[in-house]
């Protein structure tokens, strides 16, 4: 009966549980749940929610393909890698192979150039004599001059024009005229005729006979006026003939400008200068190619121009890009519709681990560029690219511009000049100037002739209407009239240039008067200097070379002159790194070509389980590019609202005061207002369409990629932007009045950014590809595994008789109708029912045959064993490892780990938590105060009583491995060191391992070069001489441990290092030199060559500026063949003393956050080790400690350590530095800016430092002096504690007032809740308490244990321990 009615509730709870399993598995699969929530949200969502979530998809899928062509060779690694690093058309072997040293040779003789050109005012005159020399011969300036007759031909214009006088006809008769019919059109168009009505119509148009008379004098008046015209049009060719003004004021300020003679003594050091000029155009044309070439990498790398990306074309990002391949997998849109997510995801991570090398490179490329994008530097560089084209392609031969200087000397020599100038005819000239604008004035009447006949009107009101319809007709035809419209403006034109004419005329005869009787004194002037000047004219005008070669060279010296120094560095800045850049070029390509090694099942599936990947990636991301496009389009709406309106004031105005180019341009504005409607309208219906694509409900859901294609499908239909030239129309309207018109400027700038040409982006084709990567992703799942691992593929329904495999093959899924589907579409609360009850009858007929199995298998143990004796309860002492020998050729190193929290239930960690150990700590001296005793003993006891255990640990490790231990006394764990895997006969090295939120953190000593104990000895002799002791025993030798040191690193694959000490610290030998500290230096050590490529020095990124430099490290391992260099970052710190630590936290927290920062093992070392090394790696590992469960007892975060690592944390500075350190980066986690209990800390901190609490740990508390001193000393560091607390209090409420106030009332509220939780509590303990009583007076049988009774009794006792830790994980 007792096994029965413990047999019913078991079976009972199967069952619930396998109904409860079943329901949670067919309704709320994680795949069908998404789906549902998916499905619900999407009409909410927008397409700036969904973007992000295309581009990781497309950057996941071109991460794919791009593994598969570096496999297969299909992809050029070369190109690849350019178009990763957006090279743009220049190749990668191109920059590889670039000559930098022409770019340094040009600019290095740019510079010096300036220094070959002498110079003085001698020699500026002589310049300045030249070009007006080479100006005049220059055109038809001479010739123009000795050929001109006089004033004769302006002389017979102005009789013409005078003739102006002689018109005599009636202007206001034809201006009547023009009126009256002007007035009879705007009748016609204007009375709104639709509303008269028939009697009205019938009066209107009897009056059109009215209106043939008025046509009739209109024609009869132009005709009259037409022939008048002709002395108008002869008058107008008096504007062309005014140039002999320009050409006698050019003469004579060509005669003061070489009035003067020039000294030509120094002509010969001027001449020298071309002949400079001449040896550097050389080198110009010779290193313009390389110039060019670097001159498009800059444009391309910097502003993404030029670029043509076929195999990364969604990874436009680069290493960035490479490094999200692997976080992708951490969205939920991405993750939850791979099938088979999890053996998907694991097996594409480590595929992608192949990418590792080339990322790394990458990343460091892309840094080494990063200056390349500096403004500045761009713009010096492109100031010399274009010097060097402009000197490449000028003709230079400094003979030339010798040989005319030589003939043009000659001419200045024989010139005599004339003093005559044309001061008292500037009057004259003037007025024929006013004249010349008068007559260009003159209306021309161009469009007079076509209304000389005006039949065409005066044909279609010839017809008197018979009825009023038939008037209406009459007068529709009259407004539809092709010219119609253009004659009535001509009308409105007649009218207004009659009276110009009228009024012109009258003032054309006044300016005439006033200079007409200076034309003989004009004549004659021009004979007199004509005369005079013909001889030097002649003479210039001789000179065969007729092209100004002396201004050309001239103008390249000013141009040279022109470039600064600055402009020069920053070229050379530009060429350097590029130049110093190629080795990392070569390490990158090398990392491309080395793909095609990989062998790994994961990544050689790839190929197999994607075919045509690079078309599918193709079509996707530039799909995923035109929805970009589209979204930006979007945003913008709501800023091209001015486009949307009336252009005709625009037009207008453009029409006045616009080239007919960009009228042309503006003229466009109204296509472009209705091509842009149409592109909204698809917005807004392409918004409608996304927002119910996915909103109607389904039976079945089916949640992969191709599920989304509806997105595309839309934007397919999208009418795009095309057949406008946005940035002709903006420069055109800007052109215009930016200001008036600056809505319409702001639209078509936002406007010109987009490109809308969505044709290009194939849109149709994208489905297509969500489809390819659905069916890659459950191929993958399938040929990623080893065959003895693949998942059995779901039975069908109902179930098929089974099939034995025929072959090996057939383990592998056959494909079927589901895997064309993204994943398996789970079932939803709509499914069938039919399905689920059977599926439900079959679960509960399997969970009754086991529980009646179990129900068996219970009755014959209990049947078989009478219960033993409880065996007593032993307890177990914590041992730990003191040290033995232990071999660790074929083992790997044990890494130490705290026991955490287990992750279920979660702790969560609140500020009074997480702030225990500080709290603790403070309290705690607080305490001792009352027992007369310091901070410095309360911390002296604590470390001497951890270090006193550490010691005991030695065991017979001290006398092993002593030739590579800095320190005798130091010993190293071997089951936490490092294995070296490489270094098969040696394989000890000073180190261990500690693995901290994933990551191995590496504390070792700093290298050794083999030459410390002649140091030991010397400081020895040193102790004898000054008669101190020292120890008989002889110095062991040291090793040279530099080799296994960058072994260890490249083993574990390092990627930074923390160098805590210098390799020198006052005068003596820290740590041996194990890399060069000059930029390119190269030390090698055994198998490993070690090359510095750069020094960085002032980072942002430590508070302590001065005391951090890190080196950008590469070596490589000269044993393996064709192995792509390692880089490792080595920041070098020397800002914290030996046996000591720094004054703030930050210090070590920049440190911590520095090495974070690589997401790779970090290695620390300092001297031996342990101090700085240990106190670094233990902060790191409290801050994660606390972060996650309460810790009160420095010792849980200090004795993990120091078992990994022994001796760390040397000192009791150390100590308490490493507490501090911890809550500061608690602080900062939690938003805590204060805590009071971290300002006491650092209060007793400094004291220590200073040695304040030195003179007072002597123990004898009987010596009444000392006892006496210690009294005065508690009370004066208690007022000093108070008084620091409570400036530390003011200064940071003036800060943040009410901030400490609110601090308070959070935590009395926290106090609160913690007693309720200690009542509640204390009450389960004792209902803990009474279980266990009476489980206690159960009866125990007394009989003899059988075999194998105490192993169970053993287990049974396990059990019970458990149950309490079950409760206390209730509690």
């Amino acid at each position: 009966m007792q096994l029965f009615a413990f047999g019913i509730p078991i079976l009972w709870i199967f069952l619930i549980v396998n109904a409860t399993s079943a329901t949670h598995s067919s309704v709320f699969n994680k795949d069908s749940r998404f789906a549902r929530r998916f499905n619900r949200a999407a009409s909410a969502k927008t397409l700036s929610d969904s973007l992000p979530n295309f581009k990781s998809l497309a950057r996941l899928a071109n991460g794919i393909s791009l593994e598969i062509g570096l496999i297969d060779g299909s992809i050029p690694s070369d190109d690849a890698i350019a178009e990763l690093l957006h090279t743009g058309p220049v190749k990668l072997q191109e920059v590889i192979n670039l000559n930098t040293t022409a770019i340094d040779t040009a600019i290095t003789e740019l510079e010096n150039l300036p220094s070959k050109f002498k110079t003085s005012p001698e020699i500026t005159a002589i310049e300045q004599r030249l070009v007006v020399l080479e100006t005049i011969r220059q055109g038809s300036f001479i010739n123009d001059f000795m050929t001109w007759n006089g004033t004769s031909e302006y002389t017979a214009l102005l009789e013409e024009v005078q003739k102006l006088n002689t018109i005599n006809f009636n202007y206001k008769g034809l201006s009547k005229y023009a009126q009256s019919v002007e007035l009879a059109f705007s009748d016609i168009e204007d009375n709104p005729k639709d509303n008269l009505s028939d009697s009205d119509i019938l009066r209107f148009t009897s009056s059109f006979g009215h209106y043939k008379n008025k046509f009739e004098n209109l024609e009869g008046s132009v005709a009259k006026f037409l022939p008048q015209l002709d002395v108008v049009h002869n008058a107008k060719k008096i504007v062309d003939q005014l140039g002999f003004v320009q050409l006698l004021r050019k003469e004579q300020s060509f005669r003061e400008k070489i009035a003067n003679k020039v000294n030509f003594g120094q002509l010969d050091l001027m001449t020298a200068s071309f002949k400079s000029v001449d040896e550097y155009v050389l080198i110009s044309k010779s290193s313009l190619p390389v110039f060019k070439t670097l001159q498009k990498l800059i444009r391309s790398h910097t502003e993404l121009v030029d670029l043509s990306l076929v195999y990364a074309i969604g990874l436009p990002g680069g290493s960035n890009d490479l490094e999200q391949l692997s976080l992708v997998f951490q969205q939920d849109w991405i993750a939850d519709r791979i099938g088979n997510s999890s053996v998907v995801i694991k097996n594409l991570k480590t595929a992608f681990q192949y990418f590792d090398t080339l990322k790394s490179a990458l990343g460091l490329a892309e840094k080494w560029w990063k200056p390349m994008s500096d403004e500045p530097k761009k713009k010096s560089f492109g100031e010399v690219t274009n010097l060097q084209y402009f000197l490449a392609n000028s003709v230079m031969d400094s003979t030339v511009p010798v040989q005319v200087i030589n003939a043009m000397l000659v001419c200045d020599k024989g010139k005599t000049m004339l003093a005559n100038n044309l001061n008292h005819l500037e009057a004259a000239f003037n007025s024929m100037n006013q004249l010349n604008e008068a007559v260009k004035n003159l209306p021309s009447f161009s469009y007079l002739s076509s209304l000389t006949n005006m039949s065409r009107f005066k044909n279609i009101l010839s017809i008197t209407p018979a009825s009023a319809a038939d008037g209406r007709v009459v007068i529709k035809k009259m407004i539809e009239e092709p010219t119609f419209n253009e004659t009535k403006e001509y009308l409105k034109l007649l009218q207004s240039d009659l009276a110009s004419l009228s009024g012109s005329i009258g003032s054309i005869s006044k300016f005439i008067s006033t200079f007409e009787n200076n034309l003989p004194e004009i004549d004659e002037h021009y004979r007199t200097v004509n005369q005079s000047d013909s001889e030097f004219f002649d003479c210039l005008n001789n000179i065969t070379e007729k092209e100004p070669v002396v201004s050309n060279a001239l103008d390249v010296i000013q141009k040279i002159k022109n470039v600064s120094k600055s402009t020069l560095d920053s070229a050379k800045t530009i060429s350097k790194i590029v130049s110093d850049s190629r080795q990392h070029l070569e390490i990158l390509q090398k990392s491309g070509q080395s793909m095609k090694s990989a062998d790994g099942r994961e990544a050689l599936a790839l190929k197999t389980s994607f075919t045509d990947s690079q078309n599918t990636v193709k079509d996707l991301a530039l799909a995923v590019r035109g929805l970009t496009q589209i979204n930006k389009l979007m945003q913008i709406r709501g800023s091209l609202d001015a486009l949307k309106g009336d252009f005709t004031e625009i037009q207008e105005a453009a029409a006045k005061a616009l080239s007919s180019e960009n009228v042309a341009e503006i003229n466009k504005l109204n296509g472009l207002r209705d091509a842009l409607k149409k592109t909204l309208d698809g917005v807004k219906a392409f918004v409608t369409a996304i927002g119910g694509a996915q909103g109607s409900r389904r039976k079945r859901d089916t949640v992969g990629f191709a599920s989304n294609k509806k997105i595309f499908e839309e934007a397919a239909k999208f009418v795009g932007l095309t057949g406008f030239d946005i940035q002709a129309m903006h420069k055109a309207v800007a052109a215009l009045n930016p200001t008036k018109f600056g809505a319409i400027v702001s639209a078509l700038d936002a406007l010109a950014k987009l490109d809308l040409d969505f044709s290009k982006y194939n849109f149709k084709s994208a489905p297509a590809s969500l489809q390819a990567l659905d069916t890659f992703f459950l191929q993958y799942a399938s040929n990623s595994q080893p065959l003895s691992t693949l998942p059995p593929p779901p039975p069908p329904n109902p179930p098929p008789a089974p099939q034995p495999p025929s072959s090996a093959a057939s383990l592998t899924p056959a494909p079927s109708a589901a895997q064309n589907a993204p994943s398996i579409a789970p079932s939803t609360t709509e499914a069938s029912e039919e399905e689920s009850s059977g599926s439900m009858l079959w679960i509960i007929i399997g969970a009754v045959v086991v529980v009646l199995i179990i129900l068996v298998i219970l009755l014959y143990l209990k049947c078989m064993r009478k219960e033993p004796k409880e065996d007593p309860t032993v307890s177990i002492a914590t041992t730990t490892t003191t040290g033995p020998e232990s071999k660790i050729d074929d083992d790997k190193p044990k890494v130490v780990e705290q026991p955490e929290p287990k992750p279920e239930p979660e702790v969560v960690v609140t500020s009074d938590m997480a702030f225990a150990m500080v709290d603790n700590v403070v309290n705690s001296i607080g305490a001792d105060r009352k027992l007369h005793r310091t901070a410095g003993e309360f911390f002296h006891e604590y470390f001497e009583h951890g270090y006193e255990m550490c010691k005991k640990k030695t065991g017979n490790l001290l006398e092993k491995d002593v030739s590579e231990r800095r320190k005798q006394m130091f010993i190293c764990y071997p089951q936490t060191m490092p294995k070296l895997v490489d270094f098969n006969n040696d394989r000890f090295i000073n180190a261990n391992l500690m693995e901290i939120d994933g990551v191995k953190w590496i504390m070792t000593q700093g290298p050794m070069d083999g030459t410390e104990h002649v140091q030991e000895e010397k400081k020895n002799a040193e102790k004898r001489k000054s008669g101190e002791k020292v120890s008989k025993k002889p110095i062991v030798p040291k090793k040279d441990t530099r080799e296994k040191f960058w072994g260890m690193i490249e083993e574990y694959r390092t990627g930074v290092v923390a160098q805590l000490c210098q390799f020198k610290e006052d005068g003596e030998n820290k740590c041996a030199e194990y890399y060069s500290t000059e930029v390119k230096g190269e030390m090698k050590f055994g198998r490993y060559t070690v090359k510095t490529v750069s020094v960085e020095e002032n980072l942002d990124q430590f508070t302590d500026k001065q005391t951090a430099k890190v080196y950008t490290i590469e070596f490589h391992n000269n044993k393996v063949l064709m192995k792509v260099p390692f880089p490792v970052k080595i920041l070098a710190f020397s800002g914290w003393p030996d046996h000591g630590a720094p004054a703030e936290p930050h210090t070590a927290l920049d440190i911590i956050k520095y090495c974070e920062s690589f997401k790779t093992n970090v290695l620390v070392h300092c001297s031996v080790g342990v101090g700085r090394t240990g106190t670094l790696v233990a902060i790191k590992y409290g801050i994660q400690l606390c972060s996650k469960q309460e810790v009160s007892d420095m010792a849980l975060v200090v004795d993990p350590v120091r078992a990994c690592r022994y001796g760390a944390v040397q000192t009791e500075q150390q100590l308490i530095y490493m507490l501090l350190c911890i809550t500061k980066a608690l602080m900062e986690k939690a938003g805590v800016l204060f805590w009071d209990n971290y300002n006491a800390l650092h209060y007793y901190y400094d004291k220590l430092q200073t040695d304040y609490y030195e003179p007072y740990l002597k123990k004898d508390e009987k010596d009444p002096e000392l006892l006496a001193a210690k009294k005065k000393k508690f009370k004066e560091d208690g007022n000093n504690l108070e008084e620091y607390l409570g400036e530390k209090r003011k200064e940071f409420d003036e800060k943040n007032p009410g901030y400490r106030e609110k601090q308070q009332k959070d935590k009395a509220l926290w106090d609160n809740d913690v007693n309720k939780e200690y009542e509640e509590r204390q009450k389960f303990q004792e209902q803990l308490k009474k279980i266990q009583k009476e489980n206690a007076k159960k009866p125990k049988s007394e009989d003899r244990p059988r075999r194998g009774d105490k192993r169970r009794g053993a287990a049974k006792k396990d059990v019970k321990e458990e149950d309490k830790k079950s409760f206390s994980v209730m509690v």
